[in-house]
C-alpha cells in the first residue's frame, strides 16, 4: 500500500525568520519533552561541557510516571524561556551538538502531524507568526499537496482537496475524510459567505449525529435546491437573546489573567479600546501564574450597547477600506482549524465547529481592537499607508498570539473550553447566534 504526506502547500516553503521573529517560540511556558534514549544521546555530548550537562540534569528530570517514561523540561516560575535558548535567540543545542540532538517537538515546530492508515496529515501552528502569515493572508490561497516516497525530495503531486486516498482501509478514516473535504470545498473562496459555509457543517454534523450515513451527509451539499432551502431557513431563523458578544468578551476577560504577561497585556488593550466597559484591572507580576480565584482576580466587566456600536462601526470602516479582507481571514482560519481533525461522529464534528465559531468571534474582538483598525475608523491620526498590508499584519500577530494559548497550553485550552460550554447554548442555536455576530453584529438576521 503506497503511504503518502498530506500538507499544505505553504509548509513546504515555510522558513524560519529566526532572530528577526517578533515571536520566540523557545521563550513560552510550553512542556518539551526528552525520551531517555535521546537523553542519553544528549547527555553524552555533553561530555566537554559540565555546565550544560548540570542544565540538562537539574532542568529536564525524569518523570518515571509517565509511559513511557521521559524526561520533562522544569522551570522556575519566574522563568519562561528554554535554559538553552541565547541571548541571539539562537538554540545552543542546535547550534554546539548539531539538529539530530534536538528533542523532538523542537525539530518539527511549527509543524504537527496525524497518523492516518496510509500515512500523515502535517499541520502548522498558527502560534508561528509566519505560519499564521502565510496561512491568513498570503496572496495564494492554501491548497494541498499529497506527496509519497515515489516522489522523491522536493517533488510534489498535483494538488488535490482531498484528505486521504479513495480507497482508505479504514471505513472511520473514510468517513472523516468524506466529510471534511465537502466542509474544505465549502469553505473555497467565493463559493459562500464563511458564516453560511460553517452553518451548512454544522447542519451535516447534526445530521450524521443523528444516524445519516457519511457519504450522503457529505453529497447533501451538491444539491442546489438543498441548499437553496437551507440558505432560507438560516436568513429567516430568529433566535432567543443570547450574546455571543458578551461570551466572546467573558472568555477574552478570563484569558487576560493568562501567566504570560505579554499575551495578557495585548488582549487586555484590546477589550480596554471598546467603550462602555469597566477597565481591566493591572496584570500579575510576569511568571505569577494565572489567579487562583477568578472572581478575585477581576474582570472588563460587562458589554454594553455602545460596545457593538463601536464594534460595528470599526467593522464598517475596514470593510471600506479592504473590502472582504477579514471575511477572507476568518475563512481562511476555519480551514486551517478544520483540516486534519477526525471526527468519531457528527456530535464531535459539531463541538469543533462550535468551538470553532467562538475562537472567531473572540478573534474578531480583538482584531477590530487594534491601533490599525482604530486608525482607519477614524478614531486616531495614525491612518497607515497601506492599509492592507497593515491589516495583514495586525491579523497575523493577533492569530499568532490567541493560538499560543489555544493551541499549546493544554490545561488552559480545557479551562477555556469548559468555560465556553458554561456560557451559553452549545448547540446548533449557539452556533447561529455567532455565526450571525460574525456577519452582521446581531444574535438574528432581524433588521437586514
Amino acid at each position: 500500500m503506497e503511504r503518502h504526506l498530506v500538507i499544505p502547500d505553504y509548509l513546504v516553503e515555510f522558513r524560519c525568520l529566526g532572530p528577526t521573529c517578533s515571536f520566540n517560540c523557545c521563550h513560552n511556558y510550553w512542556t518539551v519533552e526528552i525520551d531517555t534514549e535521546l537523553y542519553a544521546d544528549l547527555h553524552a555530548a555533553m561530555a566537554g561541557t559540565p555546565a550544560d550537562r548540570r542544565i540538562l540534569e537539574e532542568r529536564f528530570p525524569l518523570d518515571d510516571t509517565a509511559t513511557p517514561t521521559v524526561h520533562r523540561r522544569t522551570a522556575p516560575p519566574e522563568e519562561a524561556h528554554c535554559p538553552f535558548l541565547q541571548p541571539d535567540c539562537r538554540c545552543r543545542i542546535h547550534a554546539d551538538y548539531g539538529e539530530e540532538l534536538l528533542p523532538v517537538v523542537c525539530r518539527i515546530f511549527p509543524r504537527y502531524y496525524q497518523s492516518t492508515r496510509q500515512g500523515l496529515l502535517a499541520r502548522g501552528t498558527l502560534a508561528c507568526p509566519e505560519i499564521a502569515r502565510l496561512a491568513l493572508t498570503a496572496a495564494a490561497e492554501p491548497v494541498l499537496l499529497r506527496l509519497t516516497a515515489a516522489d522523491g525530495p522536493g517533488r510534489h503531486r498535483e494538488p488535490s482537496a482531498r484528505w486521504r486516498s479513495a480507497d482508505e482501509p479504514d471505513p472511520a478514516d473514510r468517513a472523516s475524510a468524506q466529510i471534511l473535504e465537502a466542509i474544505w470545498e465549502l469553505l473555497e473562496p467565493g463559493r459562500h459567505p464563511f458564516p453560511f459555509a460553517l452553518f451548512v457543517a454544522g447542519v451535516l454534523a447534526r445530521q450524521i449525529d443523528a444516524g445519516t450515513p457519511p457519504a450522503d451527509a457529505a453529497a447533501a451539499p451538491a444539491d442546489p435546491e438543498w441548499l437553496s432551502e437551507l440558505r432560507a431557513s438560516y436568513d429567516t431563523a430568529r433566535l432567543a437573546a443570547h450574546s455571543p458578544l458578551q461570551s466572546a468578551w467573558t472568555t477574552l476577560t478570563a484569558l487576560t489573567r493568562f501567566r504570560s504577561a505579554s499575551i495578557g497585556h495585548s488582549i487586555r488593550a484590546a477589550l480596554n479600546s471598546y467603550p462602555g466597559i469597566e477597565r481591566a484591572p493591572a496584570p500579575p507580576a510576569a511568571g505569577a501564574g494565572p489567579a487562583a480565584d477568578d472572581e478575585a482576580a477581576g474582570t472588563c466587566g460587562g458589554t454594553t450597547s455602545a460596545t457593538m456600536a463601536v464594534l460595528c462601526r470599526r467593522r464598517a470602516a475596514v470593510e471600506a477600506a479592504c473590502p472582504g479582507r477579514v471575511a477572507g481571514y476568518w475563512r481562511r482560519f476555519s480551514r486551517h482549524h478544520l483540516f486534519g481533525i477526525a471526527p468519531v461522529d457528527g456530535g464531535k464534528l459539531l463541538e469543533q465547529i462550535m468551538i470553532l465559531a467562538h475562537y472567531l468571534a473572540m478573534l474578531d474582538i480583538l482584531l477590530h481592537g487594534q491601533p490599525v483598525v482604530q486608525a482607519l475608523a477614524g478614531e486616531t491620526d495614525d491612518a497607515p499607508a497601506d492599509a492592507a498590508a497593515a491589516l495583514d499584519q495586525a491579523v497575523t500577530e493577533t492569530v499568532a498570539r490567541f493560538a499560543r494559548i489555544t493551541t499549546h497550553n493544554q490545561s488552559l485550552q480545557v479551562r477555556m473550553h469548559d468555560y465556553m460550554h458554561g456560557l451559553g447554548p452549545f448547540g446548533m442555536g449557539g452556533l447561529l447566534t455567532r455565526l450571525y455576530f460574525l456577519e452582521t453584529g446581531r444574535t438574528s438576521r432581524e433588521g437586514r
